[in-house]
């Protein structure tokens, strides 16, 4: 196998990913990290691997050079949130790949990659049907929503604020940990790329659970009754953007007519066959997060660092 280049290795999926290629066996030397910000190269992470390269998603020049001399490419999505923008950046990365000689692309799409009505969605289906018509191999890696991300399907739930919540929509979930789908897909990396050549993946939980269901795993925890009170769409948005980022609160209500389709409800065995163990329980992440304070606040910082880049890119386009 030759080199991997990773990208998004600083972000919290990416480093995740590292973390268990290292623990592996790859050799630090068959890996090349390519990161957006020239300024901000983590010295720890040169520590780990020894070729960290600027590879900026909207300048297809630094990716060239970002990704020479490298066999497989991993393509975490841009976090640009305008889908015309997004749309280019991948294919800045995807040119940029052909260009110097990658042969194969492991790229993370979501599991609503075909729910167009989902503004956020829309640019991970143009990317693999711009994949799919390239001359390279692929494998598309289609995500389930992490389990750490369930306060923002629960209405911005906070435990110290939240008393209720509200929401628009509610229907069935395959919420899978974010650690364990970096574990399964570092395995996928190193696999024989024939393996998975032109394929697509499902990587979900399990398991699944209604909001509703997940509001008692909360209120279990807690101590305390919290209930959901389900408004219109109109409703929803407008108590939501008194205390929330209104571009993000108006972007990330159309997941809900995702949701209430059973659209989020899609799942797959093959995460749990690769980890050879049972996925880590919803109910195992939401207690972690509820009762240790320094793992609630990394992921409020994750989710307000993510809206910030998503908003400011927002308005630019």
């Amino acid at each position: 196998m030759g080199k991997i280049v990773l990208t998004g290795s600083t972000g919290a999926l990416g480093s995740r990913v590292l973390h268990y290629l290292l623990k592996f066996g790859v050799n630090p030397k068959d890996l090349i990290i390519s990161v957006y910000d020239s300024n901000g190269i983590d010295s720890q992470l040169e520590k780990l691997v020894f070729d960290v390269r600027h590879g900026d998603y909207k300048k297809k020049e630094t990716l060239e050079k970002a990704f020479q001399d490298g066999e497989i490419l991993f393509l975490i999505s841009s976090i640009t949130i305008d889908t015309k923008q997004r749309t280019v950046e991948h294919r800045n990365a995807i040119g940029a790949a052909i260009n110097v000689g990658i042969k194969h692309i492991y790229y993370t799409s979501t599991s609503l990659a075909d729910a167009k009505d989902v503004e956020v969605m829309n640019a991970h289906l143009n990317t693999e049907e711009f994949l799919k018509s390239s001359s390279l191999k692929y494998t598309i890696i289609r995500e389930g929503f992490y389990s750490e991300v369930f306060p923002l399907f629960l209405g911005y739930f906070d435990a110290k604020t939240t008393n209720e919540i509200i929401i628009p929509a509610d229907g069935e979930i395959a919420f899978v940990s974010r650690d364990d789908l970096a574990e399964v897909t570092a395995k996928i990396l190193i696999e024989p790329t024939n393996m998975y050549e032109n394929k697509t993946i499902l990587l979900t939980g399990s398991k699944l659970h209604t909001l509703k269901e997940t509001a008692s795993i909360i209120s279990k925890i807690l101590n305390r009754s919290i209930p959901i009170k389900i408004v219109s769409f109109e409703e929803y948005i407008n108590h939501h953007i008194k205390t929330q980022n209104k571009i993000w609160v108006r972007i990330w209500a159309s997941i809900y007519l995702a949701l209430q389709r059973g659209d989020l409800s899609q799942s797959d065995m093959i995460l749990e066959k690769l980890l050879q163990r049972p996925p880590k329980d919803l109910e195992e992440t939401i207690k972690e997060i509820l009762t240790d304070n320094e793992k609630d606040n990394e992921e409020k910082q994750i989710h307000v660092g993510y809206v910030q880049t998503l908003t400011v890119n927002k308005n630019k386009t």
